[in-house]
């Protein structure tokens, strides 16, 4: 009996080491990171150095371990950075990159344990704030108020729908006007809407403009508009443009 029990440690520890091997081979084979190095390029200027460089597939994180951007020698913004390859964390489809919270137009795909050189250009950022003139016009027939609005380096665009000054705002001291979509172009493709809206005050009768990126809060511009002069045609009362800058974050 004392003999059987060396054999019988020797066919367990066999038999483990047989069904570990199964597992792993079950799940298959481990991929390797894929490594990428370049340039950090930006439309707007330099790209600083000890910014976070990010790989994501979709919107998950698969950096192998942590990096930031650094400096050449010569000067330059370079990265660094290896990417998880691993279906069962979601990491195993295209590869898109972000510098300091910044989007990078290029995107990759895995490249095996070869080191990948691929220079990244980030994307313009987006304004902070965008300016815009707004004017107010008033039939001399119905009374009707339009807008006309012109974003910065662009021509006037009257909108030809009049505004509902009907409805009272909360305090009852105002006629709140209708709110107004206007797309302002940021060039390159990109546009961004705002909303208009003109109030009259219930007392002085006095118009306002009041202005609010898509979904946001109103910021009311607290100068009257000034309906007095008469439009080239003399069909409108033409109010005086009105410059705001409206905030975009």
């Amino acid at each position: 009996m004392n003999q059987l029990k060396p054999l019988i440690i020797v066919a367990l520890a066999v038999s483990l080491t047989v069904s570990a091997i199964s597992a792993v081979s079950a799940q298959g084979p481990s991929n390797p990171p894929s490594a990428f190095r370049g340039t950090v390029t930006s439309p707007d200027g330099p790209v600083a150095t000890g910014l976070a460089v990010e790989a994501y597939v979709g919107e998950t994180l698969c950096n192998n371990r942590s990096t930031e951007t650094y400096s050449t020698t010569s000067g330059v913004t370079e990265y660094f950075v290896t990417v998880l390859n691993d279906a069962s964390r979601g990491c195993d489809g295209d590869i898109r990159f972000e510098i300091g919270g910044r989007a990078a137009t290029q995107t990759a795909s895995h490249g095996g344990s070869a080191l990948t050189r691929l220079n990244l250009t980030l994307a313009t950022a987006a304004p902070e704030s965008v300016t815009v003139d707004v004017t107010v016009w008033q039939s001399l027939r119905t009374g009707n108020i339009f807008v006309s609005t012109r974003p910065e380096g662009a021509g006037w665009t009257t909108h030809n729908t009049p505004v509902d000054l009907s409805a009272l705002s909360g305090s009852g001291n105002f006629y709140q006007g209708t709110a107004v979509p206007v797309a302002v172009d940021l060039g390159g493709g990109t546009t961004v809407n705002i909303d208009v809206t003109v109030w009259r005050s219930v007392r002085t009768g006095n118009h306002f403009v009041s202005t609010r990126p898509e979904g946001a809060g109103w910021t009311t511009f607290n100068t009257p508009i000034d309906l007095s002069q008469l439009s080239g045609s003399g069909n409108f009362y033409q109010g005086s443009p009105v410059t705001v800058e409206v905030d975009l974050q």
